[in-house]
């Protein structure tokens, strides 16, 4: 994983790629002042937005070294700071209060990730649940992706301090939208390109419609293509996409595909913290989803779309969404403003500063 570690002039430090990017324009349109400490290059358009540190560090006692020489060297001070992954929060944990003290600042737990229980080795898991623990004793506000990610981390941790819910989602940008599919729908997979995750999936990729695959695996997508390859309606693009040309990329599409794996307790809950889910609704496409706890209720309780079970039922979805596409099209239209980003994030913005 990339991370992202985020200064404001009211904001601290955060963690992530395109939610990153609408937390740091939404603070940016209201005249916060943000750093970008990254190794990761940024855009010209980004640079709009923030002041960039170049430099990352990818081991955990590199990052622990790093990230608290930094805040407790720096002059630099902040009304808030954000952590937004749990490594960072293990790596600031021990010196978060030393910190906050230091810098004057309330501390925010923008909880991005579940992922203690799924340590393998029972010590890495101990130490880990341990260290966020701390963090979190330290922390002044905490936020989840979703009020079922909620309860889990509040069965996992103590959490004394006032929580939050925000999805993990986009505003609605569909600047046109189309009731009507394509004649061969185009169904878009994005990210997620792993061999173990997508296991079988060719047994479903067999009709009338093309279905995409972008993102980017250094594990499973040239063993992907191999197994596909006999498909003719099968598209792969591997090209990183900054916000706007991702925006136009999937715009067009027509249905958008969400898939998590169920072997590990961040992806089995992903639910709202699927920033995929929201960036197909917010461009009005319909999506077909796994049926995992929030993503089935979210998306038939809504009319956003199919849940299914198995790569077997993709053919099925796709009848039916392309049979009735403009109720689902004005579905989205109408419920989709409960999950907007602007809206969920400017109501905790109003409750802290």
């Amino acid at each position: 994983m990339v991370f992202f570690h985020i200064l404001s002039k009211r904001y601290g430090f955060f963690s992530s790629c395109f939610p990153m990017y609408n937390i740091i324009r939404f603070l940016a349109e209201r005249g916060e002042k943000n750093y970008l400490l990254s190794g990761i290059e940024v855009d010209d358009k980004e640079r709009k937005w923030l002041y960039q540190i170049k430099r990352v560090e990818i081991s955990f006692f590199r990052k622990f070294l790093f990230l608290n020489r930094f805040f407790l060297s720096s002059s630099l001070k902040a009304d808030f700071i954000f952590v937004y992954d749990p490594a960072d929060a293990m790596a600031l944990s021990l010196f978060s209060r030393i910190i906050k003290k230091k810098m004057r600042a309330k501390l925010i737990y923008y909880n991005l990730e579940l992922f203690v229980l799924d340590y393998n080795s029972h010590f890495k898991r101990l130490i880990g649940k341990v260290l966020e623990q701390i963090l979190i004793s330290n922390s002044d506000f905490f936020v989840a992706l979703s009020p079922k990610r909620l309860e889990l981390a509040k069965s996992i941790f103590k959490i004394s301090c006032p929580t939050f819910v925000i999805p993990n989602s986009y505003d609605f940008e569909a600047e046109n939208l189309n009731y009507s599919p394509s004649y061969a729908p185009r169904v878009l997979l994005a990210g997620g390109l792993e061999e173990s995750v997508l296991a079988g999936i060719e047994n479903g990729l067999d009709g009338n419609f093309i279905f995409v695959f972008h993102g980017i695996s250094k594990y499973g997508i040239e063993n992907l293509k191999k197994k596909l390859a006999h498909l003719k309606n099968v598209e792969f693009y591997e090209r990183f996409l900054g916000y706007d040309d991702f925006k136009n990329f999937v715009s067009k599409h027509d249905i958008g595909f969400v898939w998590y794996d169920k072997s590990n307790l961040n992806d089995r809950f992903a639910g709202w913290s699927a920033s995929k889910y929201f960036r197909y609704l917010s461009l009005g496409k319909p999506v077909i989803v796994r049926d995992l706890p929030e993503l089935k209720e979210t998306t038939e309780e809504n009319s956003f779309g199919v849940a299914i079970s198995s790569f077997s039922e993709i053919k099925n979805a796709v009848s039916e969404i392309v049979k009735n596409y403009s109720n689902y099209v004005k579905s989205i239209e109408q419920n989709y403003s409960k999950f907007e980003f602007s809206p969920n994030f400017k109501t905790f913005y109003e409750k802290i500063i």
